[in-house]
């Protein structure tokens, strides 16, 4: 439906490609959207707008967020140290070497962990 020249669907604006990027940002960066993540962000934009591929522009456009990133909390934190302790220390008891492809930095940090 045209209203005034502009184009809408489901009484929603339909936005064109050039303009998506930064709608996108305005909301998700504003006061209002607060960096929100996806789910919010999509709400925000679903509102009053609309076009082809709107969800997967904007889990996109978070994912790319350095903000988001930045201030992501990790809820599956992993401690070597807490799992080898846990599944490999109780089946096959202490070590005598540890052999390991992420660096020597790693298997010092490692072995602190399990003393």
């Amino acid at each position: 439906m045209f209203l005034d020249g502009a184009l809408y669907y489901k009484s929603r604006l339909y936005v064109s490609e050039p303009a998506r990027q930064d709608l996108v940002c305005s909301l998700h960066c504003s006061l209002a959207g607060g960096y929100g993540g996806y789910f919010h962000t999509v709400h925000l934009v679903q509102h009053d707008y609309w076009w082809p591929g709107l969800t997967t522009f904007v889990r996109r456009f978070v994912a790319g967020c350095t903000t988001c990133q930045a201030n992501k909390v990790n809820t599956h934190p992993t401690v070597p140290g807490a799992l080898f302790f846990k599944h490999g220390f109780a089946r096959f008891g202490l070590h005598d070497k540890v052999i390991l492809d992420r660096g020597p930095q790693f298997a010092s940090a490692f072995a602190k962990e399990l003393a």
